[in-house]
């Protein structure tokens, strides 16, 4: 508090009276404000007075406090003695609690009513400043500060909470030994015992329970050891007992002195005769018989006891005499009226009046369930009679079949049947050029009801070049008569020298170096179209062809097809390829109109081709181009390329540049050239029409007499061990050196495709270090190879290449327990993936080592997915030292030898194949790994090919060479059926029906067919199916992972991943169509969500058509996921229903 405030006089001015006064008087008040002069004087101005009770004590100061405040001191004489923790209050500011110096409770006594109590506050409590008791020795010291707050014995136990020594009774329990009690202290030695088991001492030592007593044990001792629990009859034992009742404890009985009774199990007697039959006599004790005399038999009378007889007595007894052979009139078995046995006949007797037949006796009659006859002439067929004796039918001619006549059977020559297989020459003819296979069967809407004109479901047109006229000839392929058939129309061109065939939707397309013409029924009668479209085109006509010399054509549709009231379907396209002049070839519109592609020139390669609504073509004899989607196509293709596709070099695309023919269907493009056969397999939802590079050409395989390459991908590095050590069957090529002597056989027996093995640290290939692999950087790399060991116990390197610090590796391996693995050693870490389960089987199977980028991989085995990671493994570089090895460790040449494999079709890509792509290709080459495979071309003088036809049911594939036909099913040959006659030229197939024409006639094979009018209406590609299909059934399914990779599948062809969560599903047979919309079908779709996902929603986006669904799977945030995996379905109507 204040208690005086100056106020300033200023110097040398006169000061009023009444300010001078006013300075005294706050001087005066400010001196009332302190204590009195004696108090200050006696040092009593903190000394309080004390109106507080017990404990809580309650002082005033003078003048009043205001505050508490850090140093206050209070000087009192307490009202009352504390008896234990205790508070003060000043000036009614607050209770606080009153401490001994260093912060402990006061204890009973620290206050007393007879001494001043001084303490000051230290900011949160009053600090005693010394504890002033009249007596501090009668004060007891506290145990917090090392006392025993007591002053006896007994008070100090209680303080500390002690027991007394001895025998006492403050131990009312003990809860806390650690150690059982011994028996020697009074306890048992045990903390435990068994839940009713007898307790057993042990001297000094711990007691023990024995187990529980089992129901009807006792206890038993034998005077020495613990006794044990017994019962049953070891307790007998024990206890000399046995059992009651029927027991086996009493072996024997000595003891008795009366015979045991025959009531009680015994005889009755004590002895019998010695060798003396037995007689029973009820109850009555047993009695012994005589011994019998020689001869002696015993005889009853039925009667008394049986009796010894012999001699004449006993014949008398038994009715026999001397010498008699006793005959029986019937022997009855077992019962007087039963069974009873006679005599039939001589050697045949009656059971029960039935004649028992016996061997050689009299043959068994049909009514007794014999044949009636003795023998039957070997191989013919029985036949009945009534009950008369079975008869036989000789099987006369071979070939012959059973034949009845209504009444009777025969053995007659086969009739033909109404649906026979058919095969034989339809027309010896020189001249033919070309043929191709069409109909409503092969088309999305049956047109044949709208014309007049002889039509059938399946058709074959044929072209013949005739000196100044060319012929086409129309044949039924569903006649029954085929050799030396009649065709359906004969329309003679007016033009020769024709070069190529093709028909679509009824429209025949002929190419001749006079233009292209035009073949139709759709007016009632096969004849040429020279007006309306199409028609016959010419380079002087409107539209014009760039040139007269057209070398192919094809035909097939755009993707948004003009409407043709002709058909009631869509209107095709044709493609044209020129052989002269400076375009490549022509788009023959639906729409009229005629669109060229330019540059690079004309050429003598001829093949063309549309597929997937794009119009394919050779380009330039070196590349295999394709336009955009026909509907796009509406001016002259003057880009260079148009779309690129991929060709030789880098990007092959089949075994040679210049392509002659080529047919697809589905997913199967099949290339024919002078230098081999080529495949491709389409994968991407846009028909493989990429930039070059972009990953998505498909996937390519190519084949001659000598070798097969499997199917490979886009920039290709290296096709090895394609039957040969050394040579790389790839663009570029690659050849590597054969270090010491690796050995090639068969990989199966019979089969055609080698396989290479004996591989060690001194027998191996190798390839130096190459710019095709050895700057990759962060992209993409891909191994592949075909691999089959048993027992290897270290790791075995298929195919790699690294430096030689082993410190940029990629590497195919076996580990040492048999299982695959990728090996991915970048600038940045190595990355390892292998498969969970072994391999090291025996077996032929396929590794492929996908890297996508230096931050993702992934490990398949026979097409499966096994492993993969997304560990960032860097760049995959150092240029010039990353040699390549297959079968040993390309760090050091030598290590981890494949002693123990056989390797075959070994690869190197900077192209990493999708999930779908590696299921294609080990689908398509496992094939090849079984004994007698047939995988290479089958002439004996020539490579060329000279035509392919892809089935469009089966997408089997008919290849043809000079010399040799052949039919493919994936990259094996099926069958090699034999050239008719002469030279063969063209094959063309169609659910199993092939056409040949060769250089002296055109010849047919026809299958056998159920109903051969309407064959195509039941297994080929038909639009109009009578009686309407069952539409309750799911026409298409697929289950997939998260990458699109197939887990199992129905009519499923392939799968593209084209984005997050967007799939595109490729049907194996395609849906129909309906006017004005691209296909009919519904889909459904589910997922099996990722717990982070919300819940998922799909649907069909605009990418969708009759032979293909796209699907995308989103997020409630409209976001695309790949869920963990997804199945879809399709319901609806397929092309061949």
């Amino acid at each position: 508090m204040a208690y005086y405030t100056k106020t300033e006089v200023t110097a040398h001015t006169l000061s009023r009276a009444a300010a001078v006064n006013a300075q005294f008087a706050a001087i005066e008040t400010g001196f009332a404000l302190l204590p009195a002069a004696a108090v200050l004087g006696e040092g009593r101005a903190n000394y309080v007075s004390d109106t507080g009770g017990v404990n809580a004590y309650l002082v005033t100061m003078s003048p009043t406090a205001t505050a508490y405040t850090v140093g206050m001191e209070i000087v009192f004489i307490p009202d009352n003695n504390n008896t234990g923790a205790s508070t003060v209050n000043v000036d009614s500011l607050g209770v606080k609690s009153i401490k001994r110096r260093g912060g402990d409770a006061l204890v009973a006594g620290d206050l007393s009513s007879a001494a001043i109590a001084m303490m000051r506050y230290d900011g949160s409590e009053f600090q005693m400043q010394s504890i002033q008791t009249t007596s501090v020795a009668s004060l007891p010291l506290s145990v917090a500060n090392g006392g025993t707050a007591a002053t006896s014995a007994a008070g100090a136990r209680s303080s500390l909470s002690a027991a007394a020594l001895g025998a006492n009774s403050d131990i009312t329990s003990i809860t806390g030994l650690t150690t059982d009690l011994t028996v020697a202290q009074g306890g048992t030695g045990a903390g435990t015992f068994t839940d009713g088991g007898v307790l057993l001492g042990s001297g000094t030592g711990a007691i023990t329970a024995m187990a529980v007593l089992a129901d009807g044990e006792i206890i038993v001792g034998d005077g020495t050891t613990d006794p044990v629990a017994e019962s049953g009859a070891t307790a007998r034992t024990s206890l000399g007992a046995a059992a009651l009742g029927a027991n086996s404890d009493i072996t024997s009985i000595t003891g008795l002195t009366t015979d045991l009774t025959v009531a009680q199990g015994g005889t009755g007697a004590g002895t019998f005769t010695d060798g003396g039959i037995l007689l029973g006599s009820g109850t009555g004790a047993v009695t012994a018989m005589a011994v019998l005399a020689d001869s002696e038999m015993i005889v009853g009378d039925g009667t008394t006891d049986p009796v010894a007889e012999s001699g004449a007595t006993l014949r008398t007894s038994i009715g026999v005499g001397t010498g008699d052979s006793p005959q029986l009139t019937g022997i009855e078995l077992g019962h007087a009226t039963d069974s009873t046995i006679t005599r039939a006949s001589a050697g045949d007797i009656n059971v029960e009046g039935n004649v028992v037949y016996r061997a050689g006796g009299t043959d068994v009659p049909v009514a007794d369930g014999g044949t009636g006859a003795s023998t039957h002439t070997a191989n013919n067929v029985l036949v009945g009679a009534g009950t008369s004796a079975i008869t036989s039918v000789a099987p006369s001619t071979s070939g012959n079949v059973l034949t009845s006549s209504g009444s009777a059977w025969t053995s007659a020559a086969a009739a033909s049947p109404a649906i026979a297989a058919a095969a034989g020459i339809m027309q010896a003819n020189a001249n033919f050029v070309d043929a191709v296979i069409f109909g409503p069967a092969m088309d999305p809407v049956d047109w044949s009801g709208r014309t007049a004109a002889n039509t059938a479901s399946l058709m074959l047109a044929t072209l013949e070049d005739l000196g100044s006229t060319s012929e086409v000839n129309v044949w039924d392929l569903t006649s029954t008569t085929i050799a030396s058939a009649t065709p359906l129309a004969t329309i003679t061109l007016s033009s020769g020298n024709p070069e190529a065939i093709a028909a679509s939707m009824g429209y025949i397309i002929v190419g001749s170096l006079n233009g292209t013409f035009i073949v139709d029924p759709h007016d009632g009668v096969w004849q040429e179209r020279t007006v309306g479209w199409p028609r016959r085109l010419q380079d002087t006509t409107v539209p014009a062809l760039h040139s007269q010399n057209v070398g192919g054509v094809t035909a097939g549709f755009s993707d948004a097809p003009a409407y043709d009231p002709r058909t009631g379907g869509p209107l095709p396209s044709f493609g044209v390829k020129y052989t002269s002049g400076t375009k490549q070839g022509s788009l023959i519109k639906d729409d009229g109109n005629v669109w060229d592609i330019t540059g690079g020139g004309s050429s003598a390669e001829t093949g063309c081709l549309i597929h997937n609504s794009r119009l394919y073509f050779n380009y330039n004899n070196e590349q295999l181009r394709a336009t955009q989607p026909i509907s796009t196509v509406n001016s002259n293709l003057s880009t260079n390329p148009p779309r690129l596709f991929v060709y030789n070099d880098n990007y092959p695309y089949s075994i040679a540049a210049a392509v002659d023919k080529m047919s697809a269907a589905n997913r199967t493009i099949a290339l024919a050239s002078g230098e081999g056969l080529g495949f491709n397999l389409e994968t991407s939802s846009t028909g493989r029409i990429n930039a070059v590079g972009g990953g998505n050409g498909g996937i390519n395989a190519s084949v001659t007499r000598v070798f097969n390459t499997g199917y490979y991908t886009e920039y290709t590095k290296g096709i090895w061990l394609a039957n040969s050590k050394t040579v790389d069957r790839g663009p570029l090529p690659n050849t590597l050196t054969e270090n010491g002597t690796v050995t090639e056989a068969a990989v199966e027996t019979g089969a055609e495709l080698l396989g290479y093995s004996g591989f060690t640290a001194s027998n191996n290939l190798s390839k130096a270090s190459d710019a095709d692999w050895d700057v990759i950087t962060t992209g993409s790399a891909y191994l592949s190879c075909w691999v089959k060991s048993s027992g290897n116990s270290a790791q075995e390197y298929f195919i790699n290449f690294g430096n030689s610090g082993a410190t940029v590796e990629f590497i195919l391996l076996w580990d040492s327990a048999g299982r695959i693995e990728g090996r991915d050693d970048g600038a940045t870490a190595q990355t390892s993936i292998a498969t969970s389960d072994s391999f090291d089987d025996g077996i032929w199977h396929k590794a492929d080592f996908v890297r996508v980028s230096s931050t993702e991989r992934y490990l398949y085995v026979d097409g499966v997915l096994k492993n993969s990671s997304t560990t960032d493994a860097g760049s995959l570089s150092d240029d010039g030292n990353l040699p390549l090895y297959i079968g040993v460790l390309a760090a050091d040449g030598s290590s981890g030898p494949a002693d123990d494999s056989t390797l075959a079709l070994a690869k190197l890509s900077v192209t990493a194949p999708t999930a779908t792509q590696i299921r294609q290709m080990y689908d398509a080459e496992k094939g090849m790994f079984v004994a007698s495979a047939k995988c290479l071309l089958q002439s004996g003088s020539t490579d060329a090919v000279l035509d392919v036809s892809v089935d469009p049911i089966t997408s089997k594939v008919a290849v043809t060479q000079t010399d040799s036909q052949m039919i493919w099913n994936g990259l094996v040959m099926e069958s090699a059926p034999a050239v008719n006659a002469g030279a063969s030229e063209h094959n063309k197939l169609f659910g199993g029906d092939r056409v040949e024409i060769n250089s002296v006639n055109l010849y047919a094979t026809i299958a056998a067919k159920s109903l051969r009018g309407d064959l195509e209406l039941v297994r080929g590609l038909k639009a109009g199916l009578p009686a309407g299909p069952d539409l309750g059934k799911c026409k298409a399914w697929c289950y997939i992972d998260s990458s699109g990779g197939i887990n199992a599948s129905y009519n499923i062809k392939s799968v593209t991943d084209n984005a997050t969560g967007n799939f595109t599903f490729h049907f194996g047979i395609p849906f129909k169509s309906v006017a004005g919309q691209s296909a009919a079908y519904s889909v459904f779709a589910l997922a099996e969500p990722r717990s982070t996902y919300a819940e998922n929603s799909f649907f069909q986006s605009s990418g969708s058509d009759r032979t293909k669904v796209n699907i995308n799977n989103f997020n409630t945030s409209a976001t695309g996921i790949d869920s963990l995996n997804l199945m879809m379905g399709v319901f609806g109507e397929l092309e061949n229903e």
